[in-house]
């Protein structure tokens, strides 16, 4: 617990970090008497109680121990939800290639203005439907575009 507070990570977190290093042999799992604990087999086996000191007896055939990789499975991830911020940078993204688009074309059907703003936006991400008709709808309460009466055709007018 000192070194997650001097370091200013949850305990939880810090254990998953020394955890592959204690499985290697580097590190040792010391109780509170000093005895080395030996029913350590995950992360969350490790106690605030438990004191974690280096093995200075360790040694290893190889010149390179092999560490796993921390195991991010337990942490939330950030790629299930985008942030807002993300979101609206998208949506600005969107929609300068829309007026682009329109810009070039002048007119241009609902679907074909859907499929060539996918073209234009798939080195960067591919967007939605529901975000591209979204983008559409914030243009023409801007007055860049507008709709043609009657056919889903978009005009350019700005």
């Amino acid at each position: 617990s000192e070194i997650a507070l001097s370091i200013a990570i949850s305990e939880e977190e810090l254990s998953r970090h020394l955890f592959p290093l204690i499985k290697v042999g580097l590190l040792v799992v010391l109780d509170n008497v000093g005895k080395e604990e030996r029913g350590v087999v995950s992360c969350d086996d490790l106690k605030p109680l438990h004191v974690i000191t280096v093995n200075r007896n360790f040694s290893y055939k190889r010149t390179r121990v092999k560490v796993n990789i921390v195991d991010h499975s337990r942490q939330t991830s950030k790629k299930d939800m985008p942030a807002e911020e993300l979101i609206s940078d998208r949506k600005v993204t969107v929609q300068a290639a829309i007026c682009r688009i329109m810009k070039a074309r002048k007119e241009l059907s609902h679907k074909d203005l859907c499929v060539e703003v996918k073209a234009q936006m798939i080195h960067l991400f591919v967007p939605d439907t529901a975000l591209i008709k979204k983008c559409i709808e914030e243009l023409i309460a801007k007055d860049y575009i507008s709709r043609v009466e009657g056919l889903q055709i978009y005009k350019y007018c700005a």
